[in-house]
């Protein structure tokens, strides 16, 4: 069973929801579906639009690049810091960077100064950084981001919705196959008004992510503007559903004691966390092991999938995910396999 931080085990309800026939991306059922998902986003998040992509999460954050970039500031504490700076480039007139040590947790008494003295009026940053485990303060850098004027956004592609959503985000972003627990193939960007106004006065650098496509189709018939994957779109309201009946709130608060649950577990082993104090994710855990393949290769016979750490700890850590339902359910189980093999 997968305990990768992503993919993560997708429920039984979930999976078969993809077998229904297929229906035609210019119906009124495909209208009745896109438009239900995409409603279900911004009056659940409080957000002015959003848009479901027919790609991975990777997608959706160069659609908020190639549509929103202008002069940027990234801020990174690892790989997937890294990623956003390269997607920036191509896109963003400027580009300034700042990264800090990985493992160590973005926040705004680390970056304020950063902040004050950039020239940016764009800000880009992981919610939750999956490389190492490390949730940052994407809410409290990206209040004082917009009080200088800069509008935000987060990657929070392993975050929500095992973690609360940062308010003060103008753009924010996840992927079906995560802590949603569809199977991978959705990219889902969510734009506040000012993203919105933003984007509709410069031009797209991107054909298939142009927003203003994506805006003048949904306004006409509530349908993507190109062919969606249609079975991912079933999956993913059979899991909204699932999500609505246990409440957002609950299921923030299951992973959070998913994630205290396992470091429970590792510190009881004596194995130290990558995550610096106080920054932990509620969706995954990396922890350091001498020989992090050995043990992969150990909880893999038992039938468990865990994944190395990825940047500077790939070769020293270990990362087990603890995002969606399935895994969520079955967590106990996988520590206690883990447990008899350490």
């Amino acid at each position: 069973m997968l305990f990768s931080p992503g993919p993560v085990a997708v429920e039984e309800e979930v999976l078969r929801a993809q077998d229904k026939p297929l229906i035609h991306h210019r119906s009124e059922e495909m209208t009745a579906l896109y438009g239900w998902l995409c409603e279900w986003f911004c009056n659940r998040l409080s957000f002015e639009e959003c848009y479901i992509l027919a790609s991975s999460g990777t997608g959706a954050l160069e659609c908020a690049a190639a549509n929103l970039a202008h002069r940027s500031l990234v801020l990174s504490n690892g790989v997937f810091g890294r990623k956003l700076h390269a997607i920036a480039q191509l896109f963003s007139r400027s580009v300034e960077f700042v990264e800090i040590e990985e493992g160590k947790g973005l926040c705004l008494e680390r970056v304020e100064d950063v902040l004050v003295q950039s020239k940016a009026d764009t800000l880009f940053m992981v919610h939750n950084e999956t490389s190492v485990g490390v949730l940052n303060d994407a809410e409290g850098i990206c209040a004082r981001a917009k009080e200088l004027g800069m509008l935000t956004i987060v990657d929070s592609i392993s975050g929500w919705p095992g973690a609360a959503r940062p308010k003060s985000a103008d753009v924010f972003i996840t992927s079906s196959q995560k802590a949603l627990g569809v199977p991978p193939g959705l990219g889902i960007i969510m734009l506040s008004s000012e993203a919105v106004k933003r984007y509709e006065a410069q031009q797209s650098k991107s054909y298939y992510f142009d927003l203003k496509r994506f805006k003048d189709f949904y306004k006409k018939s509530k349908q993507p503007p190109s062919t969606p994957a249609v079975t991912l779109l079933y999956a993913l309201k059979t899991a909204l559903e699932r999500l609505e009946a246990v409440g957002l709130e609950r299921y923030y608060e299951m992973h959070a004691k998913a994630g205290a649950k396992a470091r429970a577990f590792l510190s009881s082993h004596a194995l130290g966390l990558v995550a610096e104090k106080g920054f932990e994710s509620p969706t995954l855990s990396a922890f350091f092991y001498p020989s992090p393949q050995k043990l992969i290769g150990a909880m893999r016979t038992k039938g468990y999938f865990l994944v190395p750490a990825k940047g500077k700890y790939a070769a020293q850590a270990v990362r087990i995910g603890h995002a969606g339902f399935r895994q969520l359910e079955r967590l106990d189980e996988m520590l206690e396999a883990l447990g008899g093999v350490l």
